[in-house]
Order: structure tokens, then sequence, then C-alpha cells
């Protein structure tokens, strides 16, 4: 089964969050970003198997 890729909002509303700046307040900004980097990297890849 080939995992679809996910909007950012629907990312972000997983976490429980709605917008990037309540992630950055609920997880800390570096754990933030770090989350966002494996998102993006996740998105990535989803778009070069098709």
């Amino acid at each position: 089964m080939m995992k679809e890729r996910t909007s950012f909002r629907d990312w972000l509303s997983g976490l429980g969050c709605s917008n990037y700046r309540e992630l950055e307040m609920k997880y800390g900004k570096e754990m933030a970003a770090m989350e966002y980097q494996s998102y993006q990297q996740e998105q990535k890849e989803l778009l070069t198997q098709k």
C-alpha cells in the first residue's frame, strides 16, 4: 500500500495544531523544526515514488 501525500494543514491538525506557531508553542522550536523536516522529507520521498 502506497502512502498518500499529506497536506501541511492535515499534518498540523494530526499533531493537534492549527498553524506552525502553535506547533512551536506546543512542542518547542527545536522539536517543531525537526518534525517539519521529517514531514518535508517524507513528502519528497512520496513524490519520487510515483
